[in-house]
């Protein structure tokens, strides 16, 4: 009798598996975990929503962008709703960020900065800190586990501007207009011309060739920035080479353009909701 109630309690426990794995609940699977948004942070006032509140030890995911203003040491990064933010946003008259969340990284375990959409799921802590940037933030997420996104889950555009970042282009577009807007809009009148190096046309070239090369129709923006961004790199090399350093501040309106049209772009392309 024994041995029938063995076996006929196994074969419920087998039963009860298959079904937790054919939900997608298998042990492998992390239990109990709630998937924020962007948008359900703060309400229409900019205050800590209610759902957030209520929230407030448990274990949740969110999906963003590591802005690039984060620690060098990986001890935390802010989590934004928009790729490669440099200073996270804040509430007008306040130093609090706003479609932004610090992630905190475990001990022994620092953050390692990447491009791409990322997934951070933690244990979520509400209560205001200010962090050594200054910024007084009411909530932030202590990091259990960050992993590059599932592309399964993303939408369509921000797939195509994820191929980008894992295929290192947009570092490469970021090198490129950081030092142009560098040359551009700064005195550089008094600066010593055997410190500043011309631009490499045909990395330049190499790189539009790149992006033109994935045939996605969506890059067309992109592919504009850097051939307009090549014609400035052609008046900037003249003027290095002309030892007219001087005059390059003449481009500033230029050099920010282009710096404001590629996040413009990548905006368009990648933003959460």
């Amino acid at each position: 009798m024994k041995k029938t109630t063995f076996v006929f309690v196994f074969i419920i426990e087998l039963i009860l598996l298959l079904v937790l794995l054919s939900a997608g609940c298998s042990p492998g699977k992390q239990a109990g975990v709630v998937v924020l948004h962007f948008r359900e942070l703060v309400d229409e006032d900019n205050n800590l929503s209610l759902r957030v509140r209520e929230l407030d030890g448990k274990r949740v995911s969110l999906t963003g962008f590591m802005a690039i203003q984060s620690p060098l040491d990986g001890s935390f990064v802010y989590l934004t709703n928009m790729p490669l933010v440099v200073c996270p946003y804040c509430i007008p008259g306040t130093n609090t960020p706003i479609s932004a969340i610090p992630a905190l990284a475990s001990p022994g375990r620092p953050i390692k900065y990447t491009e791409q959409p990322v997934t951070v799921t933690g244990v979520l802590e509400v209560g205001e800190k200010t962090d050594l940037f200054g910024y007084t933030t009411p909530l932030r997420i202590n990091v259990e586990n960050i992993a590059v996104a599932d592309a399964g889950k993303l939408s369509p555009s921000l797939k195509e501007y994820a191929m980008l970042a894992s295929d290192g282009v947009v570092i490469e577009v970021l090198v490129l207009l950081d030092q142009l807007v560098a040359y551009t809009t700064h005195d550089l009148s008094r600066f010593d011309p055997a410190m500043l190096y011309a631009f490499d046309l045909e990395k330049i070239d190499g790189l539009i060739r790149k992006v033109r090369g994935y045939g996605v129709p969506s890059y067309g923006g992109l592919i504009d920035i850097l051939q307009r961004a090549r014609g400035l790199a052609v008046e900037v090399n003249q003027l290095i080479e002309s030892q007219q350093q001087e005059l390059m501040i003449n481009f500033a309106e230029e050099g920010m353009f282009l710096w404001r049209a590629y996040f413009a772009w990548a905006d368009e392309m990648a933003a959460l909701d």
